[in-house]
């Protein structure tokens, strides 16, 4: 009785089967509702599964790791522990995983999936909410190579604009009230730097050039100096005021000699004027 409602359950998962790209940030990301089905092997691998007919399974692999390149079997339900099945639903900004198909079936029966979907969207509100705070200024030429150099030097090219947003600020990116100018500034800086040589747009997008690691290497040469200048002019500061300091004590110091001699003649006249008398 229970593998009846089991084979009920994934017959039904399986008519809502996610097909293609599952878009799970930017618009529309808040729209999907679809499930991906995989089959836990005997050598720990998984298998995608692409159909049900409520007592044939069809499985589809891809050698290759291109969606257009595929093999596809069939097994039988009877062949499949329940535990071998590995359930994803993408809900919303959610991706619930499921362990096995008792897992799915008692989870969704006391609706886990809404409890979560739920919080998971609460959560990137306030997340997208706190990164609109944020104040995009202009960004400036050396600041733009350290960061594609950045990325470069993990290997990392990006042909756009936005897919440099993308991989420094996230997907809260796209949401962002200053989105629009801040992408064409930024688009325009990029055409410059690239008409003075310093990037290069390859094969796999833009990479900053020997130019432009030099000119970021003497940026940082020159803010060493002005910081190492900084420096200096506090320390001159500083015994500028050591030496004030120390002059005025002097100078009270030979203030207080003059009031005593001062005091002493005073003296010295009166003991003579009280002698006279």
């Amino acid at each position: 009785m229970r593998n009846e409602y089991y084979k009920k359950h994934l017959k039904k998962v399986l008519d809502r089967r996610c097909s293609g790209w599952i878009r799970t940030s930017g618009d529309g990301a808040e729209e999907v509702d679809c499930y991906g089905v995989r089959i836990r092997t005997c050598e720990g691998e998984t298998i995608n599964v692409s159909n049900f007919d409520g007592q044939i399974i069809t499985l589809r692999e891809y050698p290759n790791e291109r969606a257009e390149d595929f093999t596809e079997r069939t097994i039988e339900f009877s062949e499949v522990s329940r535990s071998d099945f590995i359930v994803t639903h993408y809900l919303g900004l959610s991706r619930i995983e499921f362990h096995g198909l008792g897992d799915l079936y008692w989870s969704e029966l006391f609706g886990i999936p809404t409890l979560l979907r739920w919080k998971d969207n609460l959560k990137t509100k306030v997340k997208q909410s706190r990164f609109n705070l944020k104040k995009f200024e202009s960004i400036e030429r050396i600041e733009f190579l350290k960061l594609l150099l950045k990325h470069n030097k993990k290997g990392v090219r990006f042909s756009t604009i936005t897919e440099l947003m993308l991989a420094e600020h996230g997907h809260e990116y796209f949401h962002h009230p200053r989105k629009d100018e801040f992408h064409e500034e930024t688009r325009y800086l990029r055409n410059t730097i690239a008409e003075l040589g310093e990037i290069e747009e390859g094969t796999n997008g833009y990479f900053v050039t020997g130019k432009g690691y030099m000119a970021i290497v003497d940026s940082e040469e020159d803010e060493r100096k002005h910081t190492e200048n900084l420096m200096l002019q506090k320390k001159l500061v500083y015994l500028t005021l050591i030496l004030a300091i120390t002059g005025i004590a002097a100078g009270f110091a030979q203030i207080k000699s003059f009031i005593d001699w001062i005091i002493q003649i005073s003296a010295s006249l009166a003991a003579t004027l009280a002698s006279l008398w």
